[in-house]
């Protein structure tokens, strides 16, 4: 006997939203279930929105994906996008850090700010003899690690190992390009679990760095090393444009501008209350919203779950891409950009050299820059109008890289509250999100606050948040792994 299909709602239309709804097609498509997105905005693609008005391809948010995460890959692969995957130049590779008014290339062997080989460091004129003296003592102090296995800041940890230098000339700077946090508040067992793992059974990081990891797979010595990093060609607002086109062609109901005002139970499914005082009824629910947003709609359910969502702060920031005449490039573009350590006092965190990063993606002879301001507990530079943030980015270029021509083309990005901040405790409280929806069956949530902020990562939450709902709901999802999809956090 034919059942009518089941109702699901996702609320939210970013990556995470789209990629929990291309998870129920398989469902759809055999008229198992209703899928419904709803988004508050104009727009689906949440920070994923890239500009090309100038023949250029500049990103307002992420421009890429961690290769070694299968999820973004994976994604695009399924919709049809796999031709358009492009690795980084295998010609460039690394980056700068600014200090003292010049550009330091950063030191081989550094994973996310940590050191794995002490003769780059060595020879690196980012530290003083003294920082370099300071950094040699991971090689013979003790675990450092409270033994009681309690959270600590990445800044804390590091700063007992490698010193002051360290942290702030590179760690500090290499992982705000991550995590846009304040590095002596950012979570270590959120953002780098192995890290404590390398402590405990290694003691020195330097040497179990150094250690860690399988041996790389034969290649050919003439083959350049694969990329790090993966982006679409196209742009990566293409994914988004395709997985709407497809999920609408799938019979998806995608709506934009459609805010969801409140969520309720209603006997074994869920009431949302939308603008306007109407509401719609669903079986399963997928809340992929920004944490501060979840908090407010979970308030009334379970004040708890609101609670512990309103605990993970945002941070704001903006992007200002821009295109520049050749002859005004003051050096040579020989890396991928480079970043700003918090001390400088400039309020731009790092500047890529988007030509030097990418080939084969620009229409038009202009260079393009791409250059990120706004630090935790700085100014809010979102706020600021058209003439100032642009002024703001100009003024940091001219005093950091000598460009001081005017640009060709500008477009500017401000996102506010854009960045969950992965504070320490930040384990304990996503497991006890988890531990709390399960009194609540057929309600997940998915997105940037729980398990990392790539692209990756909430593709992985929409996965796993998806296969709760579909199991609480007695169903399974064609060809959609299931919580082992979870992207690993770290390095």
């Amino acid at each position: 006997m034919a059942t009518d299909p089941l109702r699901i709602a996702i609320v939210g239309g970013g990556i995470a939203g789209l990629a929990a709804a291309w998870e129920w097609v398989p469902l759809l498509q055999r008229g198992r279930v209703r899928v419904t997105v709803l988004e508050s905005r104009d727009r689906f693609g949440g920070l994923i929105r890239t500009d090309r008005r100038s023949g250029l391809v500049i990103e307002g948010g992420p421009d890429s994906f961690l290769a070694r995460k299968p999820e973004a890959r994976e994604l695009c692969r399924a919709v049809g996008l796999g031709e358009h995957l492009i690795g980084t130049r295998p010609d460039i590779r690394g980056a700068y850090i600014y200090h003292h008014g010049r550009l330091h290339p950063i030191p081989a062997g550094m994973q996310a700010g940590i050191p794995s080989d002490l003769g780059p460091l060595v020879r690196s004129g980012l530290l003083s003899p003294w920082g370099k003296f300071r950094a040699s003592w991971d090689l013979w102090l003790p675990r450092v690690l409270p033994r009681d296995g309690r959270d600590v800041s990445v800044g804390w940890f590091l700063r007992r190992r490698f010193g002051e230098e360290v942290v702030v000339r590179l760690a500090e700077p290499m992982l705000s390009g991550i995590y846009a946090a304040d590095i002596d508040q950012l979570s270590l067992a959120a953002t780098f679990p192995r890290l404590a793992e390398i402590e405990h059974r290694s003691r020195s990081l330097i040497l179990g760095l150094s250690r860690s990891g399988p041996p790389a797979p034969a290649r050919d010595p003439a083959s350049p090393p694969p990329s790090l990093f993966q982006t679409l060609d196209t742009g990566l607002d293409t994914l988004i444009d395709t997985l709407v086109a497809r999920l609408t062609a799938a019979g998806a109901e995608l709506l934009r501008g459609h805010p969801v005002e409140s969520i309720s139970r209603e006997g074994r499914g869920y009431r949302l209350g939308l603008a306007g005082g109407s509401g719609r009824s669903f079986e399963g629910v997928i809340l992929a919203t920004p944490a501060y947003v979840t908090a407010r709609l979970l308030g009334a359910l379970d004040p708890r779950l609101g609670a512990l969502h309103d605990r993970i702060p945002y941070s704001s920031l903006a992007v200002v891409g821009l295109g520049y005449a050749p002859e005004a490039i003051p050096r040579p573009l020989d890396k991928t950009g480079y970043l700003i350590p918090r001390d400088s006092g400039f309020s731009t965190t790092a500047v890529t050299w988007l030509s030097a990063k990418w080939r084969h993606r620009h229409q038009s002879e202009l260079v393009p820059l791409r250059a990120f301001l706004g630090r935790t507990g700085g100014p809010d530079v979102a706020e600021l109008d058209d003439q100032g943030l642009l002024g703001l980015a100009l003024h940091d270029l001219a005093a950091t890289m000598g460009l001081t021509a005017a640009p060709a083309y500008h477009v500017l990005f401000r996102w506010r509250r854009a960045l969950p901040q992965y504070l320490v405790g930040h384990v304990e409280r996503v497991r006890e999100i988890r531990e709390r929806l399960q009194a609540w069956p057929g309600l997940a949530v998915a997105g940037a606050a729980y398990d990392g902020p790539g692209v990756p990562d909430c593709i992985a939450s929409a996965r796993t948040a998806v296969a709760a709902v579909a199991g609480a709901l007695g169903m399974q999802t064609a060809g959609t792994p299931g919580p082992a999809a979870g992207s690993p956090r770290g390095l």
